[in-house]
């Protein structure tokens, strides 16, 4: 059987003076617990399961006459803590544990992929997978998977997790790249090297090699920086 844990008001589970003592039922706030759950994790997934939830049957609250207030306390997880409060007419709150799975479709690296290497889309496929373990992360959509880059070896049949991809960079330190500065009426190109690598919208400086002017540009698209004239 599951503590539970009863803070504040320390005489709302006294023992009761006699059987006529308005007691809370334990159903109640078992279904206040369950509802405030299932509120809070509703936005994860449509596939939501929520375990038994065990109150010690010897627990005795004062019957409450408000509505019981109930809300999740700490972040959702597998193992998450449900606080039950009663303001009046004695103030209680219980600690409730709460287990819970949800259930939905998460981007899977199909084969193994070396470091550096773009997620093509026939590499990522969405599979069903319980989520509130995941304690790293998902991703709930293919394409914000496709087109990243991985920051590391992956292996086959792998969730992937926001660690495991980055940007891609676009422009690499050394490389050569296009200088483009567009002033409205003339739009000027040039030729560079990048002093910095770079991924889409990153300023980055390259080096003019016919002047050896060392100018600052944002990474616009592959092996390009775009300046202002």
């Amino acid at each position: 059987m599951m503590r539970i844990a009863l803070v504040l008001a320390a005489s709302a589970f006294a023992p009761l003076a006699s059987a006529a003592d308005a007691v809370q039922s334990l159903d109640s706030i078992r279904v206040a617990a369950e509802y405030a759950a299932r509120d809070a994790f509703a936005s994860l997934g449509e596939d939501l399961r929520i375990g038994d939830i065990q109150i010690d049957s010897r627990l005795r609250v004062a019957a409450c006459a408000a509505p019981l207030q109930a809300r999740l306390d700490g972040p959702a997880a597998a193992r998450s803590i449900v606080a039950v409060s009663c303001p009046q007419p004695v103030a209680w709150t219980l600690r409730i544990p709460v287990h819970a799975q949800v259930w939905r479709a998460v981007a899977v690296n199909k084969r193994a992929i070396r470091r550096g290497a773009i997620l093509a889309p026939d590499q990522i496929d969405m599979e069903i997978r319980e989520v509130l373990s995941l304690s790293r992360g998902y991703f709930g959509e293919r394409e914000q998977v496709v087109g990243q880059q991985a920051s590391r070896n992956l292996k086959a049949d792998q969730i992937v997790h926001p660690g495991m991809i980055e940007a891609p960079r676009l422009i690499k330190r050394g490389d050569p790249v296009v200088i483009t500065a567009d002033g409205g009426r003339i739009a000027v190109r040039t030729q560079g090297i990048a002093l910095q690598d770079g991924t889409e919208g990153d300023s980055v400086q390259v080096r003019n090699p016919r002047s050896g002017r060392v100018i600052t540009g944002e990474v616009t698209a592959r092996g390009t920086v775009s300046v202002l004239p």
